[in-house]
């Protein structure tokens, strides 16, 4: 009973340590699940499928380990949009947000000065200046203004999928409520807590 009790203690206490030693991760994790969305749908480059985007979320996700000072992680994002190619100026872009999408749309993050630096923010904001408005591969109308994702790999054989596919699943979902559900704003929870809460549970 003894040995048994040890066990436990043991168990709950690396449990306990782990979790503590890895809340920076989770953060930036949850992050960089925010940004792969935004560009996804917003970036004109993402948008038009000319890329393997689940392929550079695998890819770039395992590098975010290996970062932890406010400058290599913006350092990381500047080389990852740049990789995208300018963008051309959006005449046709209206810089307001319509009352219809003030319940759900949440862009602040992208002007979280705790994570991104001054010019890194303003390269986020100029692609959401000047997103996307041709037909956007990932996500098609239907009906009476209905969504469907025709375009995403269900990937069937992969039965026993790494942390990072558990994580790309993650981020998927979350994007998709957080930019096309019309009710988010009753889901009873704030989505981007949402979101820091499932990551350490989809990444063990």
């Amino acid at each position: 009973m003894k040995v048994i009790t040890s066990i436990l203690v043991f168990l709950f206490l690396s449990v306990s340590t782990y979790s503590q030693t890895t809340v920076q991760e989770s953060e930036k994790i949850a992050t960089f699940c925010k940004v792969w969305g935004f560009l996804k749908y917003y970036h004109p480059t993402v948008a038009s499928g000319s890329l393997d985007w689940d392929k550079e979320f695998t890819t770039r996700i395992k590098s975010l380990t290996t970062l932890n000072s406010k400058k290599e992680i913006n350092s990381f994002y500047t080389d990852w949009l740049n990789g995208l190619g300018k963008i051309k100026e959006c005449k046709k872009c209206n810089r307001t947000v319509p009352d219809s999408l003030k319940y759900n749309l949440d862009l602040n993050w992208l002007k979280d000065t705790v994570i991104f630096s001054s010019t890194l923010i303003e390269h986020l904001q100029n692609i959401h200046n000047n997103r996307n408005q041709e037909k956007n591969h990932y996500v098609q109308k239907t009906g009476v203004g209905n969504t469907s994702y025709e375009n995403e790999n269900p990937y069937k054989d992969s039965i026993f999928p790494s942390a990072e596919m558990r994580l790309l699943s993650l981020s998927r979902y979350w994007n998709i409520i957080n930019y096309f559900f019309p009710y988010k704003y009753r889901i009873g929870q704030d989505w981007n807590e949402a979101l820091a809460e499932m990551v350490p549970k989809f990444r063990d």
